[in-house]
């Protein structure tokens, strides 16, 4: 189970969707992605290119802020054991809705986490809390914006406890 925040207009649920897809092919109906996105404009046409690729069975768009969005799946038995947490929201809400899916118990022993942009335009609490959490290992990882532009960091992180 995959989740994210910040589907945007749904290129990283795609991409994951179907590499989940590829990777197991035999257990499809195991396999789930959630794309969290804030804006109803943007989710309308994040759930029309997940259509056109295919991937509906897989994917599934939650309109609204990621944290009550969270907590309705998990009230709702949908979101268990998480084996991915894709932040790419607002960067000053990564810090409180990263503190949302621990104190749900989402992520399960194993999980990666992955925050863009930590670095442009940055989320320096989120990368020390994670780098100081007892119960993750954190490093960053470089990358670009822009090629030969601006540099950036996926800060990613594996629940070890």
């Amino acid at each position: 189970m995959v989740v994210e925040l910040g589907g945007y207009l749904g290129y990283s649920a795609i991409l994951f969707a179907d590499a989940m897809r590829r990777v197991v092919p035999s257990r499809t109906a195991e396999l789930q992605v959630w794309s969290l996105e804030m804006s109803a404009e943007f989710a309308a046409i994040a759930e029309k290119l997940i259509e056109i690729a295919g991937l509906s069975d897989l994917v599934t768009v939650v309109v609204g802020p990621a944290e009550g969005s969270l907590r309705n799946l998990k009230k709702e038995e949908k979101l268990v054991g998480v084996d991915m947490l894709f932040l790419d929201h607002a960067e000053e809400l990564y810090v409180a809705d990263f503190k949302v899916c621990e104190g749900l118990g989402l992520l399960r022993k194993g999980a990666v986490i992955v925050a863009d942009n930590v670095v442009r335009p940055g989320a320096p609490e989120y990368r020390e809390l994670v780098r100081d959490h007892s119960g993750l290992k954190s490093e960053g990882v470089r990358g670009l914006i822009q090629p030969g532009d601006l540099e950036d960091e996926l800060e990613i992180s594996y629940v070890t406890k």
